[in-house]
This record gives structure tokens, C-alpha cells and sequence, in this order.
């Protein structure tokens, strides 16, 4: 004798995926931003199924953000068993900001010397976090440098990068000489000739 009947058998995943959220580092670009995703800085994550979506607190940086921050990473599988992780993101900052160079001429003075600062020939250099420093390497000048020079101008960020870039420098004389006469009692020789000289 035999006899059967039917069971419904439901089959639950009560798994949370694994999170893996190893402690990350990254730069911002040119203009002080950055911008990840979870396969920035949690790829390795998996579930026994697989992972249906995944979430960041924070995606979007900039300059504020430079340092340490705290965010959660949170992983979903396609049950709804979500697994939250916590990722500490180092930003740095270490792209030099572009130095932007004006080639200029100069003109020595009376006393033979010209001076120059920084925001002369700074071609409006720019960094996405702001510049701290502008400096030339050569500021002063004088009949020796007459012709065309090239000058390095040097672009600190607040981070401590270093951009540079070369200016053409030309520097000309343009003051006459001061030309002192005296007068001066000379007399002819014997065959009435009268010698001169400078």
C-alpha cells in the first residue's frame, strides 16, 4: 500500500554578505575633488548568493576632507540581509598645483637695478585647494643680467606641493651714460700740433 502528499518547502537565505572595508587611501585630483564608489574601497566584499546593492555614507569629497574620515559601507543581498562595514579613507593631496608663467621686460634704473616680485610674472596659477606661497627664485637685477634671463617661479599649495614654471625675463639698459666734461688748458707742441686724448 502507498500513498504520497505534497510538502511545500520554502528555502530562506538569512546569510549577510561578507564585508570587507580594509583601511583605503586616496588623492584628490587637480581641483581638490574626488568622487568613489564601493569598488573603490570595499571590491573584495561577497555574499554566499551574491550582492544585490551596496551603499556609501559619503561618495563625494574635496578640500575639507583631506585627513581621516569615517564612512560605512553597507551590502545587500538579493534576501534583504544587509551587512554594514565601517572604511576609514585617508585623502591626501599631493598634486603640485600648475604654476602659470607672464614672460616681462624689465629696464634698469639710474643706480643699474631692476626688481621684479612674484605676482608680476604669475600667469594666474591656480590650485584646487588654494596656494599658500608664490615666490621667484631671483628678484633683483643689475647690468649683468642684461639680455634675457629665465626665472624660476615656484607655487606652494596649503598641502606643501610645489608646482613651477619658467619666466623669460628680459632685462635692458635704457639709461644713457652721465657724461661729465671739464675744460682743459693745452698746449701745441713745437710743430703746432696739440695732443688730445679721452
Amino acid at each position: 500500500n502507498a500513498d504520497s502528499c505534497t510538502a511545500v518547502v520554502t528555502v530562506l537565505d538569512t546569510t549577510p554578505p561578507v564585508a570587507v572595508c580594509p583601511d583605503t587611501t586616496l588623492y584628490l585630483d587637480a581641483s581638490g575633488n574626488l568622487s568613489i564608489s564601493v569598488a573603490t574601497v570595499a571590491a573584495n566584499s561577497s555574499d554566499n548568493c551574491s550582492i544585490a546593492g551596496s551603499s556609501l555614507s559619503q561618495a563625494n569629497f574635496g578640500c575639507s576632507d583631506i585627513g581621516t574620515n569615517s564612512l560605512t559601507g553597507t551590502f545587500t543581498d538579493p534576501s534583504g540581509n544587509a551587512q554594514p562595514c565601517t572604511i576609514n579613507l585617508t585623502i591626501l593631496a599631493s598634486i603640485a598645483p600648475p604654476a602659470n608663467c607672464l614672460d616681462t621686460v624689465l629696464f634698469l634704473d639710474a643706480s643699474n637695478q631692476a626688481t621684479i616680485s612674484a605676482p608680476d610674472i604669475d600667469g594666474g596659477s591656480v590650485d584646487g585647494c588654494g596656494i599658500d606661497t608664490v615666490r621667484l627664485v631671483q628678484t633683483v637685477f643689475t647690468c649683468a643680467d642684461v639680455g634675457v634671463n629665465l626665472v624660476t617661479l615656484e607655487v606652494e599649495d596649503n598641502e606643501g606641493n610645489i608646482g613651477t614654471c619658467e619666466a623669460e625675463i628680459t632685462v635692458r639698459d635704457t639709461v644713457a651714460p652721465d657724461a661729465q666734461c671739464q675744460g682743459l688748458t693745452i698746449y701745441a707742441d713745437a710743430q703746432g700740433n696739440v695732443p688730445l686724448s679721452p
